[in-house]
């Protein structure tokens, strides 16, 4: 069932108040809801060395790929796992740059056409999948995840999954289909 961007962020995070979101209008009118952006389409290893130096992305710049202290920002293409998961103790968020991304949740599902940036937070199940393609996205996640990515991008047997996931504090909150 499909959700409404605001009602279904508001179950999630306050639009005032403490908790609420720094930034202001993210939706037309000043909402706040977050929306995702991933892409995994091109083999980029995360580097162990953080950056010291900005980095900076302009139209026709190659994928962008950048792992600092707390942060990793990358440029993907592709779907994310099939299954919903939960990262119990970190965040992850998505930008969508071309194309759509459409978000499943426990309670429904959302679609992020480009422009959309979806936030979710550490706890909550998700999954996510390209709706419209061609898709690019950057994906702003942290160096646990990032790792944890990784290993599951090197199509690891599916029996090991629970495990690989477990040693990132991430579990599955359904089984793989």
């Amino acid at each position: 069932m499909p959700l409404d961007p605001v009602q279904h962020v508001a179950e999630f995070m306050p639009l005032d108040g403490p908790g609420a979101p720094v930034a202001e209008g993210l939706l037309p009118g000043g909402g706040a809801f977050p929306r995702e952006a991933d892409r995994r389409g091109q083999a980029m290893a995360p580097s162990e060395t953080p950056i010291t130096a900005p980095i900076l992305a302009g139209p026709g710049a190659p994928p962008l790929a950048a792992r600092g202290t707390s942060l990793v920002v990358r440029e993907w293409t592709v779907s994310g796992p099939r299954y919903l998961h939960v990262h119990r103790s970190d965040d992850e968020a998505w930008h969508v740059l071309e194309g759509a991304l459409r978000f499943r949740f426990a309670e429904g599902e959302v679609e992020a056409p480009a422009g959309t940036t979806v936030f979710v937070p550490a706890g909550v199940a998700h999954t996510y999948r390209v709706a419209t393609g061609p898709c690019r996205y950057l994906v702003v996640l942290t160096p646990n995840l990032d790792r944890l990515i990784a290993k599951l991008m090197d199509r690891p047997d599916a029996a090991r999954i629970p495990a690989i996931l477990a040693e990132h504090d991430t579990v599955m909150a359904e089984p793989d289909p």
